[in-house]
């Protein structure tokens, strides 16, 4: 691959990333004003405590799932750094932050 091919390619794959963890934070925090939502409406409509507890219990569950698909992005944002460092693409970086949450994600 050319260097320009491999400049277009990385900016490319970079734009695409960022698109993607945003997507997961947004959808993360949808999720997590889904749940609220859902349990305001049972206690402002003075549903019985079980009412909807099955719905509310899925949509905890796929916050989980969503927990951990957000991991597998940032730790494939790692992985992407480091081939773009051993490449040469990307000189220097700390991108994603490296912090307590990164190592959490790897």
């Amino acid at each position: 691959m050319t260097s320009a091919n491999s400049t277009i390619a990385t900016m490319r794959i970079s734009r695409q990333l960022s698109v993607c963890e945003a997507g997961a934070d947004r959808l993360l925090a949808d999720t997590a004003r889904l749940a609220a939502e859902m349990v305001s409406a049972r206690a402002d409509c003075g549903a019985k405590t079980g009412t909807g507890q099955r719905a509310i219990q899925r949509v905890i569950e796929a916050q989980r799932s969503l927990v951990d698909a957000q991991s597998g992005l940032i730790r494939a944002h790692a992985d992407l750094l480091k081939i773009g460092q051993e490449r040469g693409d990307i000189l220097d970086g700390d991108c994603p932050p490296r912090h307590a949450a990164l190592e959490i994600a790897a």
